[in-house]
């Protein structure tokens, strides 16, 4: 190990200095030892930082498994001294290892390189989500404050979470700045180590980051929990007809097929046989009841499901709304 990392490779650089500038050609990586680096690039002409890398962090790595250009601009932020490898001798070193490491090691390239490339097809949006979701891990992890609460730290989760999902830092404080405008994140200023971040709703939070993980298992076309899939439009229509009728009769649940066929024709515009295959779908589901008495056809209402279809239809309009807002570049 001497011999792979000696003086020869030993780099220093004062704060300020550019390490390399992307779309660089480079051949080699770099281990800090010490001081901080920060990782930017350039999007519609404004500075995009992507990380602020600490001591015993990696950087230029794919120069020597892939791509020979840089894809992003490595500033130090304050005097840094760090090993540099290039790629001669990563290959020298590589051939010392046994062949089982070797395609070890070109397992985890092909699976950054897919990773990288899944990154850069994912929206604005569907990153979005994956901050929620990871922040959520993070917050359910921590160990609660005295007050309950749990906090963390401001800079610090923003660097973690643009690092982890190799997420632009600027875009992860953008997303945790909207949520706080929503209400399910608050700041609070810690005197000793600067501002922290903690949750304000735990309930809708948490109901929010599993609803992210639902869109994305869609996303990936993996079936998953439906708790946030909503009804279709005929059904919509048809449980807002429903609860207009309870409203009228001033909280009655049951309502004779005749007085349907009359209501729905003023309400909706339309005979109440459009609505037939609807309502099989929502008799199958529970919150309807068809039955006969005294020759008369009778639909009830099952009110308690027909309430956690309503509450869940109000909370999954709610979270879209969220999600379009915490998704904006």
């Amino acid at each position: 190990m001497s011999n792979f990392i000696g003086d020869r490779v030993q780099r220093f650089y004062k704060s300020g200095d550019v390490i390399f500038k992307e779309n660089d050609y480079g051949n080699s990586m770099y281990i800090i030892q010490s001081g901080e680096v920060e990782v930017s690039t350039v999007k519609n002409n404004q500075k995009v930082v992507l990380a602020k890398l600490p001591k015993g962090s990696i950087f230029g790595e794919m120069a020597l498994i892939e791509q020979p250009y840089r894809s992003a601009t490595v500033t130090a932020l304050s005097d840094v001294s760090c090993i540099e490898i290039n790629k001669v001798l990563f290959n020298q070193n590589m051939q010392s290892i046994p062949t089982w490491m070797q395609s070890f090691f070109q397992i985890l390239v092909e699976r950054l390189r897919e990773s990288n490339k899944r990154q850069d097809t994912y929206t604005s949006y569907e990153k979005a989500k994956q901050i929620v979701i990871l922040l959520s891990e993070y917050f359910r992890n921590y160990q609660a404050l005295p007050d309950n609460n749990k906090s963390l730290l401001w800079q610090e989760t923003i660097d973690k979470l643009g690092a982890m999902l190799n997420i632009p830092a600027i875009f992860v404080e953008k997303v945790l700045n909207r949520l706080i405008l929503l209400k399910l994140l608050r700041r609070e200023v810690d005197f000793e180590k600067g501002r922290r971040i903690t949750i304000n709703d735990e309930i809708h939070f948490f109901q929010f980051a599993d609803y992210c993980i639902q869109k994305l298992y869609e996303r990936a076309g993996v079936e998953g929990a439906q708790t946030y899939k909503s009804g279709s439009r005929e059904e919509i229509v048809t449980l807002n007809f429903i609860g207009k009728l309870i409203s009228e009769q001033v909280g009655a649940t049951d309502f004779p097929l005749d007085y349907l066929e009359a209501k729905c024709l003023e309400h909706l515009g339309y005979p109440l046989s459009k609505l037939e295959p609807t309502l099989k779908i929502l008799i199958k589901k529970g919150i309807l009841s068809k039955r006969i008495d005294e020759g008369i056809v009778i639909y009830d209402v099952n009110k308690s499901k027909y309430r956690d279809v309503i509450n869940r239809d109000y909370i999954n309009k709610k979270f879209m709304e969220y999600e379009v807002t915490i998704g904006k570049e």
